[in-house]
């Protein structure tokens, strides 16, 4: 399937009260879905807390748009999709 790869980001904004977000990769595909890819490094399992929930959710509000998200997360031992 054809696909575009690239990363985005966003600064926060202090009038709009939001904050900024940084994606490691999409991957814009032919048939108009477009997946978010969280890449990590980790010694060990790597586990998503609430924190870091949050921060994932953020940075999906911060890219939505007209579009269908499938979220991804890549680490050294599993991959979650």
């Amino acid at each position: 399937m054809l696909s575009k790869e690239y990363i985005w980001f966003t600064r926060g904004d202090e009038e709009l009260e939001t904050s900024g977000a940084q994606i490691d990769l999409l991957i814009e595909r032919r048939d108009r879905i477009i997946n978010i890819c969280e890449i990590k490094f980790s010694a060990d399992e790597f586990i998503i807390d609430k924190e870091y929930d949050l921060k994932l959710r953020n940075k999906i509000e911060a890219f939505k748009r007209n579009t269908s998200i499938w979220y991804s997360t890549y680490d050294d031992y599993n991959l979650w999709g």
